[in-house]
Order: structure tokens, then sequence, then C-alpha cells
């Protein structure tokens, strides 16, 4: 069953000995459409002010809808001690690779030379974004624009994007569609758009997507067969 992002924000979050947090964001990677890191807020565990951390996504151990609770498998010193990022900042390879290494009991940058603001200028890695940043960017079918996006559907098991929720009401009133995340052809930061593969006729008449009703597996290989046609990239 797929799960939308948004419902996840705001879930608390425990380690194995306690809990640290609340989920805030998360940061997924476009070139496999799969989440990368979870943001989360750790200000209620002592620190002195406001501060978010990255946790792995890989070290989640049970996502648990029912009590809004993601438990994952750090302790609480090793989450206080992560290297410090500002998750409204673009991540570089340098500040991820100390994450990595951090999380896995390798050496890394200690968290008091790697506070947000302190790091080596290095570029964002332009494939890693934010959850929250790229909600509300524009979607552009091959022949123009559609909407923008609204939400996210997730496999819990790995984290992987497997629809974006786009509001179309600016063409089609009050209708809601699933756009595969293959269908993407690229994301654009200063644009702050989202370009598509598909035109709008192949938008419009996709299958009826209600958020009400819960994406199973029949269903969703039912959207993804729809979209797996030929697309504007293809050679005629």
């Amino acid at each position: 069953m797929l799960i939308n992002a948004s419902v996840i924000k705001g879930y608390a979050v425990s380690a194995i000995d306690g809990p640290i947090g609340i989920v805030s964001d998360f940061l997924f990677a476009d070139t496999n459409w799969t989440l990368r890191w979870v943001v989360a807020d750790i200000s209620s565990i002592g620190v002195s002010a406001t501060r978010k951390v990255l946790l792995p996504a890989t070290a989640t151990e049970r996502l648990d809808p029912d009590d809004r609770h993601l438990t994952v498998k750090l302790s609480i010193q090793q989450v206080m001690d992560s290297p410090g990022v500002d998750p409204d900042q673009p991540l570089s390879r340098l500040q991820e690779t100390s994450l990595e290494e951090h999380y896995s009991g390798g050496s890394s940058v200690e968290p008091d030379q790697a506070v947000a603001g302190h790091w080596p200028k290095h570029e964002g890695d332009p494939n890693l974004h934010s959850i929250a940043a790229v909600t509300g960017y524009r979607i552009h079918a091959s022949d123009g624009d559609i909407g923008h996006v609204e939400d996210y559907l997730l496999e819990e098991t790995d984290w992987s994007i497997r629809f974006l929720v786009v509001d179309t009401r600016s063409l089609w009133q009050d209708r809601k569609v699933l756009i595969s995340q293959r269908n993407v052809r690229l994301i654009e930061w200063t644009e702050k758009s989202v370009h598509l593969n598909v035109d709008r006729e192949r938008v419009r008449n996709s299958p009826a997507y209600d958020p009400r009703v819960p994406v199973d597996t029949t269903f969703e290989a039912y959207f993804q067969s729809y979209y797996a046609g030929p697309t504007s990239d293809d050679p005629p």
C-alpha cells in the first residue's frame, strides 16, 4: 500500500533508546526516485535551540501509520552527535559523505566543525531534492503547463517515490492526477518546475484518482501500465 509523504510529516520519531523528535521533511534523489534522508526536528531532546538533523532512510525500522510514529535503528547519542547541516540549503556531496560515515561508524567531520553555515563552500547535489521544497513546483507537460506538485505517493518498504500527486485545477476543475516518477524528465531548481515527457492529453486521460481511496498494488500497476506507453522522449 502506498502512503502520502504529507501524511508522514509530523510523525513522532524514536531511536532505539527513546524519542528524539518529529519528521519535518525528506530528501530524495531524482536519479532513482528514492528517499535518501529523513529530516527530523530534534529540539525536544535537550538541544539549546531548534535543530534539524538528517537521518538515513535506510535506518528506518518501523513506520506505524496508526500511531503516527517512525522508529529508526539509531541511538539518541548517534543522532545528537551527527554533523550539523541546514536542511533548507542544498546538501553537498562532502556533507552527505560525512553523514554517511558518521552513521556507519566510520571517521567523520566533528560536529563542532560541521555546524550549519561553517562547511567549506560546495555546490549542492543537483539530483538531491527536498520534498517540502519541490511541493508547489509547476508541472510542465511536453506541450504546456498542467498544474503543480501537491504530494507524493511512497512505497514504505523501500522509501521509493512511485507517483507525484498533481493538482490540475488550473486546467481541469477540482481534479487531481497521478504522474509516474518514470515520466519526470527534469526538475529545475531555478525555475521551480518539473518537466514531463508526456503531453497534456496523456495526463488528462489518465485513470481517475481519488485521494480518499488507498492505492494498492493492483491500482498502482494499473496507473504504471497507463504511463508506460510511448513518450515524447521516444524516437518517432
